[in-house]
């Protein structure tokens, strides 16, 4: 009796049922909470309070107090968050291609600027006639996921020309830069405020921050190793009066350098090109109350050592810029009003439709 009651089975006991329920009762609630969760992510009250988020630390951040750059990640992910939980939640959208170009292309759009802020690079530099650009920026400000390539890169300005008409008026800016390509050759170009050098990603655009630079070499009278400075005065024409404070390298000898020009550069009457002037004094006031003037190649000997004036070049401000989504951003954004007016164009033409029904 006993072996017909028993029951075998191939690998092991028969499932228990009271096991295989809990299993499906598991199963049916984690699909519960997921929708649930999808539910409220995809709700107007969910982009109500992120926006509410995102407007209530707009001052937090002005005032320093929290990232700008967390703020929009955050709000940038959760948005994100509520357009595809939307997308997938309502099926409205599905029967309305145009809405679903629309808010794909916006969490496109988002995802760009999370990315951008992410990774965005701003900086600035001046370069000297002649001096090269070593790779780091004199004013920057970046994103924390930024890969510093700039350091890399190298360019030398060679001076410029910018066009004005009457009242100064600036036009036309052409700056000549040399170059070092990746593959190690030396190229020209000319650029300006928009015509950009573009390097790695990185783009190089003047200025209105432009002038003159006062090129001086000093000479140790110990027989140390001379040294070359070169003092960026005033941007010119902005600022007529062209005079800087400077202190000789070194030594305690501070100086107030004035740059006399002996003729017109730029005229405010007539239309004019900037240019480095054939005729100019540099005037020299030092602490004790004498006066130097000085023309190119003049030395003025001192206790310490020589100040040679070696002349006079220009220099040129640089902004430089780096921002890997801005095509995105682009893109997405074009996408997004094409997606916009596709909607509402099948809109218009189907209650013009259904007006002419009810004719």
């Amino acid at each position: 009796m006993g072996q017909k009651n028993a029951v075998s089975t191939e690998g092991g006991a028969s499932p228990n049922p009271s096991q295989n329920d809990q299993a499906t009762g598991n199963d049916h609630a984690s699909r519960n909470w997921i929708s649930w969760l999808v539910d409220k992510a995809a709700s107007l009250k969910f982009s109500l309070a992120v926006l509410l988020l995102l407007l209530g630390g707009l001052p937090l951040s002005a005032q320093g107090l929290i990232s700008a750059t967390a703020l929009l990640t955050v709000g940038g992910g959760l948005f994100i968050i509520n357009l595809a939980a939307a997308l997938h939640h309502h099926s409205t959208f599905h029967a309305q291609p145009g809405l679903i170009v629309f808010h794909t292309a916006l969490m496109v759009l988002l995802a760009a600027a999370v990315v951008s802020r992410l990774t965005y690079f701003k900086g600035a530099v001046e370069l000297t006639q002649g001096e090269w650009f070593q790779g780091v920026a004199q004013a920057e400000e970046r994103g924390p996921w930024h890969s510093d390539r700039l350091r890399e890169l190298r360019f030398s300005h060679e001076g410029f020309t910018v066009d004005y008409a009457p009242g100064l008026k600036r036009g036309a800016t052409r700056n000549q830069i040399r170059w070092l390509a990746s593959d190690g050759t030396m190229q020209n170009s000319t650029i300006g405020d928009d015509i950009s050098l573009d390097m790695e990603g990185y783009r190089f655009r003047t200025t209105a921050n432009k002038g003159f630079a006062l090129v001086l070499l000093w000479i140790p009278i110990d027989g140390s190793q001379p040294m070359h400075a070169s003092i960026h005065l005033p941007s010119y024409p902005a600022t007529l009066e062209q005079v800087r404070h400077w202190r000789i390298p070194q030594t305690g000898i501070r100086t107030k350098a004035t740059l006399l020009l002996d003729e017109v550069v730029v005229d405010p009457e007539q239309s004019s090109q900037f240019h480095l002037p054939r005729r100019y004094r540099l005037r020299l006031a030092m602490g004790d109350g004498s006066v130097h003037l000085l023309k190119e190649g003049s030395r003025l000997h001192f206790t310490e050592g020589i100040l040679v004036f070696e002349g006079l070049r220009t220099w040129m401000g640089y902004r430089i810029h780096y921002d890997p989504a801005m095509n995105w951003l682009l893109a997405s954004s074009m996408t997004a009003i094409f997606g916009l007016a596709w909607h509402y164009y099948r809109q218009c033409m189907r209650n013009r439709w259904d007006d002419d029904q009810g004719l």
